[in-house]
């Protein structure tokens, strides 16, 4: 099967994709690199691609802030398929709440990542033990995040303007239907998971790896029939 390049969230790194990891022998986590004085997020994701271009065809996909990267990476690599899971295709898919504070993003995003990494911190010092093994393991991936990442992303965010994807690769979309962070009535998903939240690939890993699994089958080169054998004689 073609290789799978996945990226994982906002405040996330491979363990976001445990699950995934484990299900798919092809599948590849692209490790986030370090953002230049405002980049753009379509430029980041050029160089993100270059990094970790596989070489050849392959699928390519993520998960929430990965889902936008994966959209704006297919037009630098030879991509097949773009698996897209809880996301969004254009900043006017954001949530009415986060467009109407957009234009203070430069001032408010640096304050709220500090904020909101202190509180990570302290409620996995005071309830580690009482948290599931899934909220445990997200609360430890943004509190080992890097605030410098995590503001660069969120002002990139709100900037983002895609142009058209590439009509050529074919876009799949799957989205939880009680998503908090990203609702999906502002979005287009293809596949709605019930009592699906925000983390799909940790809370429904089954489903996830059933869609992408799924996909990569129905999008991927199908292989040639193999030639009828002859029957041999003596």
């Amino acid at each position: 099967m073609l290789p799978l390049l996945m990226v994982s969230g906002l405040g996330a790194d491979e363990r976001l994709l445990a699950p995934q990891s484990q299900a798919f022998a092809n599948l590849r986590v692209a490790a986030w690199i370090e953002p230049e004085p405002r980049e753009t997020l379509a430029h980041y994701a050029k160089r993100l691609a270059q990094a970790n271009d596989p070489g050849g065809p392959c699928f390519v996909g993520g998960v929430s802030l990965g889902g936008m990267m994966a959209l704006e990476m297919i037009r630098h690599l030879d991509a097949r398929a773009c698996l897209l899971i809880s996301t969004i295709h254009h900043r006017r898919e954001l949530p009415r709440r986060v467009r109407v504070v957009a234009p203070l993003a430069p001032l408010l995003a640096g304050a709220a990542v500090h904020v909101n990494a202190r509180l990570v911190r302290l409620v996995l010092r005071l309830r580690a033990k009482r948290l599931s093994p899934v909220k445990r393991s997200i609360l430890e991936q943004l509190a080992e995040s890097c605030p410098h990442f995590c503001t660069w992303a969120i002002r990139a965010l709100l900037r983002w303007s895609p142009e058209p994807f590439p009509p050529n690769v074919p876009i799949v979309h799957l989205h939880g239907d009680c998503d908090p962070i990203l609702p999906h009535r502002y979005t287009h998903p293809d596949v709605l998971v019930p009592d699906g939240g925000h983390v799909l690939t940790l809370t429904h890993a089954e489903i996830v790896n059933g869609f992408l699994r799924s996909a990569m089958e129905r999008l991927g080169p199908r292989e040639p029939p193999s030639a009828p054998t002859c029957p041999r004689f003596r």
